[in-house]
């Protein structure tokens, strides 16, 4: 017998959360595309390491484990490999960023963003915000198909 649709919804909500938990910068606790390896493994945001490519002086010291000198003093050249393996996580960045928006989020996160985004202009809609993400969409589905689950809140997106 499968799932039932609060399991598929919750699992869908662990799964998230486990993304989060695991790749988001644990300094700002944002997801971001340049991450920077420490000698000790863990990994911080560019943003939050370094102030014009040099080490922040509050990050001699990993925040994590305390070790002394885990990170570059020069702000490293980020692999392209990297930076593709962050997106293929999920994370992205707000498709006005041609107009000023810096923010890096979660996929998932994108339509509530787009809601409020300041680099968007009324007579612009970004093609990105009709997409909803596959997941958003089946667990949206199934909810509505049965009456006795549907919820309010899904009902309004």
């Amino acid at each position: 017998m499968g799932k039932t649709k609060c399991e598929v919804l919750h699992a869908d909500v662990e799964k998230q959360e486990f993304y989060e938990q695991r790749f988001n910068c644990v300094v700002c606790l944002e997801p971001k595309l340049e991450m920077v390896y420490g000698n000790c493994q863990h990994k911080l945001c560019t943003d939050c390491l370094y102030v014009n490519k040099i080490l922040r002086s509050n990050m001699h010291k990993c925040p994590i484990c305390g070790r002394i000198n885990s990170f570059p003093l020069i702000l490293p050249d980020i692999p392209d490999d990297n930076i593709e393996n962050q997106k293929c996580l999920g994370i992205t960045q707000c498709c006005h960023r041609d107009r000023g928006c810096t923010v890096t989020l979660w996929k998932w996160e994108l339509d509530d963003h787009l809601k409020t985004c300041q680099g968007q202009s009324e007579d612009i809609v970004c093609a990105k915000r009709k997409k909803k993400s596959p997941v958003k969409l089946r667990v949206r589905r199934k909810l509505l198909s049965d009456p006795v689950r549907r919820s309010p809140r899904l009902l309004k997106k």
